[in-house]
């Protein structure tokens, strides 16, 4: 008898999508497509996409040669070998084709120093400017806020030292902030600088996200200041209008190489600008107690320059009523005034010299005579006082005169000495 039974040729499997090993973040939904092909034109009847290995041995995905968005969530981190086995007609399975594919962690946030700039050389007691820019090198926002940080040491040995914590919203993908700060050094020796970013440790970035979140500088040699500080204060005349005993006055003042300038009236102080050449007004007031007031420039707790102001009266002291001023009409420029009391005196005793200037502000007058003799004294300084009294004693009789030059005036007073009494 003539056999004619033939023998049935297996089927070809192949995955046409994707056709290359494929790398995705878990919970991607990816879709899968094949096809089998038969040497003898049998019909392909099954597909069968199995996960892990061929067969019965893998986790089942699917019966049909187009496998739409295949939901990953539940698929654990690494490699997975996809099969796709194919049967024919007469029942014949192919050999399984394989694709891998790649599942990632979900993506996180990346904070990485984009750059961290300082100068090329420090000096004690002398603040540097220091900035750094951070990027979120990630593929996600950063979900929530975040602070950076600038910190220094003295040694590779010593910790740490936070100066400045710059506090940024949450950053998207790709996003950068920016941080600017000020470092002054309080000694001189080697200096460490340090920049990081999420310093609080908001964030989880994984291990390897960690590893770029700081950016050193140094080390620096920290020299001494070889410039002086210097400062002047200067405050223009307080003069107290009739019926008042309160004055104004504008301080201006200049600085050089102050760590912390403090300009203060006595010891509140009102401004830290190193320099003000406009001005800053000022009011006096001036009391039985507290005749004048003292302005003055400092450097933390160290005084650089100080300036004293003595509220006077229009026309002089003399219309100091001992609570507000009374000019009691008004005063030629120039034309001073002067009187004793008493003027009468024993020997060796003492009288007070009482006197006004007519309101001469740019000029000295000199007071002659006596104790004072023939140079004489200043007996007001035209920048800020215009009058005053003063205490001398009397040996014999003198005539005392008070001159003043702006407005080329004088005037004068005798003093007559009697004999000194001595009880018997």
């Amino acid at each position: 008898m003539l056999n004619t039974q033939t023998t049935n040729s297996l089927p070809t499997a192949e995955i046409i999508t994707p056709a290359a090993p494929t790398s995705v973040p878990i919970g991607t939904p990816i879709t899968f497509e094949g096809r089998g092909t038969d040497p003898d034109n049998d019909p392909i009847t099954a597909y069968d996409w199995r996960d892990g290995s061929c067969g019965a041995g893998g986790t089942q995905l699917g019966t049909a040669a187009l496998l739409s968005n295949i939901d990953t969530s539940t698929w654990s981190i690494g490699d997975h070998v996809i099969n796709l086995r194919v049967t024919d007609s007469v029942g014949g399975p192919s050999v399984c084709d394989t694709v891998t594919i790649t599942i990632l962690p979900p993506p996180i946030p990346d904070l990485t120093i984009v750059s961290f700039t300082v100068p090329a050389s420090f000096t004690k007691d002398t603040a540097a400017d220091l900035s750094g820019v951070v990027r979120n090198s990630g593929g996600v926002t950063t979900g929530t806020g975040f602070s950076d940080n600038f910190t220094y040491r003295w040694s590779t040995t010593d910790p740490w030292q936070e100066f400045a914590l710059k506090p940024h919203p949450a950053l998207a993908p790709n996003g950068t902030v920016s941080d600017d700060t000020t470092f002054t050094p309080d000694r001189t020796g080697t200096l460490y600088l340090q920049y990081c970013a999420d310093a609080t440790g908001a964030l989880n970035e994984g291990a390897a996200g960690e590893a770029n979140n700081c950016l050193q500088r140094g080390p620096f040699n920290v020299t001494d200041s070889t410039s002086a500080k210097t400062a002047t204060i200067n405050a223009t005349p307080c003069i107290i209008p009739s019926g008042s005993a309160t004055c104004n006055t504008l301080i201006t003042w200049t600085s050089a190489n102050l760590r912390s300038p403090s300009i203060k009236q006595y010891s509140t102080e009102f401004a830290t600008a190193a320099s003000n050449n406009t001005g800053v007004t000022r009011s006096v007031t001036r009391s039985a107690g507290s005749p004048s007031d003292t302005f003055s420039v400092s450097d933390g707790a160290t005084t650089i320059d100080q300036e004293t102001v003595t509220p006077v009266c229009t026309g002089g002291d003399a219309n100091w009523n001992g609570t507000t001023c009374d000019t009691g009409g008004p005063v030629t420029p120039g034309t001073p005034t002067l009187k004793a009391s008493p003027r009468i005196v024993e020997e060796g005793k003492n009288t007070t010299l009482t006197w006004t200037t007519g309101g001469v502000t740019e000029d000295q007058c000199i007071l002659k005579g006596g104790a004072f003799g023939s140079n004489g004294i200043a007996a007001v300084d035209g920048g800020s006082d215009q009058g005053g009294t003063i205490d001398t004693p009397v040996t014999a009789n003198t005539t005392y005169t008070i001159t003043c030059p702006a407005g080329g005036s004088s005037a004068s007073v005798r003093v007559e000495v009697i004999p000194r009494y001595f009880p018997s």
